[in-house]
């Protein structure tokens, strides 16, 4: 991946930006974790800007680039999540630690590399490779974040800020006007997109470890960053991951599979809990119990599936001694070269089920001819079906909800509450005698709907607006941006009456 070097217009106006900032030295009244916006005037791509240099360390501004990104930084865990960023930075670096290009470039642009300053330093960061020299179209856009921060810098008010440490949904944006010029705006952050897609485990694979012995003793298992960059001289270096079983017993290493993240992490992450199963089925044994790093990527990765949702009981440690030794014996192997080939996700791994449109009737129960029909992707989840509701019938605010699952067409309201239930990863029940799930775990071709089949949704249980839901297939319509209503009939009644 070598794109377009930048202009020396663009250089120029890049260092003449860093040098500016450098004067402001906005790190010495701000936080690392504070946080603003500025929307990108082509594409209204969001850019989250953050400092670093509070500490004393080199000091510099990041660009964040969309939510993903910042979503990953706010629920960061190691310090390899930073090359799981999209993310463009200058930092200020002593001159005796810049590379020849770094150097050659800063005395090309007239900076004195013998002044005891911090000398400016770009890069570009991108999932699934190693920093990297800025491209052209990359330097365009640090132009237009370094000028709004700035401009943002020079006010010295940081009302609207993101705390990257509390649960704000809201953050102060810098946004382009039509007619030229900027303003400021505080506005909800827009939802990951990498949420929208949801976790695809072939339910033949579940029912075949279910069926398997159990080990012996407990099995350790990890995510792994590779310690080694992979590419030729002169490409931007890839990383890699490696997902491994450890008996914790006896060391011996029951499975290991080598991962690129490219051309996209978030597959690659999606895809690790098939290829986890797949891996103790080739062992031909599941493990009395799994124990992954509390705060590793393994985990995280777990949390998001719902671990309830794995056929076996998964423990989280602050350590793992067994598997921390066989690491240390990987790594020595890779660091001499020796790497295996990659493990790629194979399309064959994906029914298709979840890449086509299932199509849902969804009905007021208290008047059944008023309903949408909707159009949803079997990899969306739940959660985003209930959106998908929520803006289908022009509802004002949000409330908890609920999906069911009765075994049957019913009426009963007893039998649709104790029937599988899930639920608003927000909401906080007390024990019950259903089943109950994360909405925001459970894609909707895992549901195992059959044609016709009727399921039910609450919104709100205060007022409890309950909708009655039909199954009516895959249907081979083309849907631009799924969920999408394509039919409507009644209107839609007000959430709230005087």
């Amino acid at each position: 991946m070598t794109g377009k070097a930048p202009s020396d217009s663009q250089w120029k106006k890049l260092f003449s930006l860093a040098e500016e900032i450098s004067q402001l030295k906005p790190w010495n009244n701000l936080s690392e974790y504070s946080v603003f916006g500025v929307r990108l005037p082509e594409d209204n791509v969001n850019g989250y800007m953050a400092v670093i240099g509070e500490l004393g360390q080199v000091a510099g501004v990041m660009a964040y680039i969309g939510e993903a990104s910042l979503d990953r930084l706010r629920y960061i865990y190691s310090s390899e999540c930073l090359l799981e960023l999209t993310m463009l930075s200058v930092t200020f670096d002593p001159p005796e630690s810049l590379v020849e290009s770094d150097r050659v470039l800063a005395d090309s642009l007239g900076f004195d590399l013998g002044g005891g300053r911090g000398i400016p330093v770009f890069r570009s960061h991108r999932p699934g490779y190693m920093p990297w020299d800025l491209e052209g179209d990359e330097a365009a856009r640090m132009i237009i974040f370094l000028e709004q921060a700035v401009e943002v810098f020079k006010k010295g008010d940081w009302t609207g800020f993101l705390d990257l440490g509390s649960d704000d949904t809201r953050c102060l944006y810098r946004v382009p006007l039509a007619g030229g010029g900027w303003k400021d705006t505080i506005e909800e952050i827009p939802e990951n997109p990498e949420y929208t897609k949801q976790f695809i485990i072939r339910n033949e694979l579940l029912k075949s470890i279910w069926k398997l012995p159990v080990s012996s003793g407990p099995v350790q298992a990890d995510l792994i960053l590779m310690p080694a960059a992979i590419g030729g001289p002169g490409e931007r270096p890839s990383t890699a991951y490696i997902l491994i079983l450890v008996d914790e017993k006896s060391f011996y290493v029951m499975a290991h599979e080598m991962m690129s993240p490219l051309p996209s992490l978030r597959e690659m992450e999606l895809s690790i809990p098939s290829r986890l199963l797949k891996a103790f089925k080739k062992a031909g044994v599941k493990p009395s119990m799994m124990k992954v790093l509390q705060d590793g990527k393994l985990s995280d990765i777990l949390h998001q599936l719902g671990m309830k949702n794995l056929p076996f009981k998964v423990k989280e440690e602050k350590a793992l001694d067994s598997l921390a030794d066989v690491r240390e014996n990987l790594f020595e192997i890779f660091s001499d070269g020796d790497i295996p080939g990659f493990s790629e996700q194979q399309d064959e791994d994906i029914p298709e089920e979840y890449d086509r449109i299932h199509v849902l009737k969804v009905a007021l129960m208290h008047d059944r001819r008023t309903y949408r029909k909707i159009g949803i992707r079997g990899d969306q989840s739940l959660k985003v079906l209930h959106h998908a509701i929520f803006q289908a019938f022009e509802m004002e605010e949000m409330h908890l909800y609920s999906f069911f699952l009765p075994p049957r067409p019913t009426t009963s309201m007893r039998v649709i509450m104790d029937s599988i239930e899930f639920t608003d990863p927000e909401a906080v029940f007390p024990t019950t005698s259903n089943e109950q799930y994360d909405a925001s775990s459970v894609a909707i071709a895992n549901l195992g709907l059959t044609l016709k089949q009727k399921f039910y949704y609450i919104f709100d249980w205060g007022d409890e607006w309950w909708f009655e839901l039909t199954y009516e297939g895959v249907k081979d319509i083309d849907i631009e941006n799924p969920p999408e209503v394509i039919k409507k009939k009644g209107e839609s009644p007000p959430q709230y009456t005087d």
